[in-house]
């Protein structure tokens, strides 16, 4: 099982949580986000206490774009950044999409980060559109990326790109209790018939000022750090048999 924390460098309290959940709990892997003003600091402080764990949460919401906005007009709103919510994205332009995909790369790239994976934040690849590029992405730089349905594992798979069998979304606003995660767990593998390899998200992190002003999702946050770095957690984990491992693990088993 691949444990992977979203939403690295959303702020320096969410980043050293994560940081935290690596090195001292469950976790073990995360992905970044390259599309706010603060993330080139908390990734340049916090990334290299990682190594080879940090993939890219691919952005098409909640950001301002790297690539010129002259060049993705169709992608922003009226103030020149992301909407807010997937709900909000109009008609996608593939060429758009793709040079603001390509440009939050270079953008990890140019930071030192050779980035394991690919997923996208708010699952924006689950729309078609999306999903052609999110494909071309992943074969281009070489990388796993995350799935979120069989249907989905399929059709990654089709076109030569490494997946697990199954992402397990449900732990998110949920209990937040070992229970409930090791529930989760035990739903994912159930889906790929009890053996293969799933991916389960997690939001963990240290709530602060500046999450407070940009997500609803706080003390929450903590309340998965707890239980990421629980004994029990760890415990519960190894009397199923389970093993976790990270996206380079997943690529090199593949």
């Amino acid at each position: 099982m691949i444990i992977n924390a979203d939403d690295f460098g959303l702020t320096d309290g969410v980043t050293a949580g994560i940081v935290e959940s690596i090195l001292n709990g469950a976790v073990s892997a995360t992905s970044a986000m390259v599309c706010l003003p603060e993330a080139v600091e908390n990734l340049g402080r916090w990334a290299p206490k990682l190594g080879g764990q940090v993939g890219l949460h691919l952005q098409l919401t909640d950001g301002i774009p790297c690539a010129q906005p002259s060049l993705i007009p169709s992608l922003l709103t009226a103030d020149g950044r992301f909407p807010r919510s997937w709900r909000h994205l109009g008609m996608l332009n593939p060429d758009e999409v793709r040079r603001e995909w390509r440009a939050q790369m270079e953008r990890i790239l140019s930071l030192g980060i050779r980035p394991t994976h690919i997923d996208t934040h708010h699952h924006v690849h689950r729309l078609p559109v999306a999903f052609d590029v999110y494909c071309e992405i992943a074969k281009t730089y070489g990388i796993p990326a995350r799935t979120l349905t069989p249907q989905m594992t399929a059709k990654l798979r089709s076109q030569g790109v490494l997946c697990a069998e199954y992402c397990e979304r449900g732990w998110y606003g949920g209990e937040l209790t070992s229970g409930d995660f090791v529930r989760c767990v035990q739903k994912g593998f159930a889906l790929c018939g009890g053996d293969g390899t799933i991916e389960l998200m997690c939001h963990p992190g240290f709530s602060d000022a500046e999450l407070e002003s940009k997500s609803t999702y706080t003390a929450e946050r903590e309340k998965e750090l707890q239980t990421l770095c629980s004994p029990e957690l760890a415990g519960r984990l190894r009397d199923l048999g389970i093993e976790v491992v990270s996206g380079v693990g997943l690529a090199s088993e593949s």
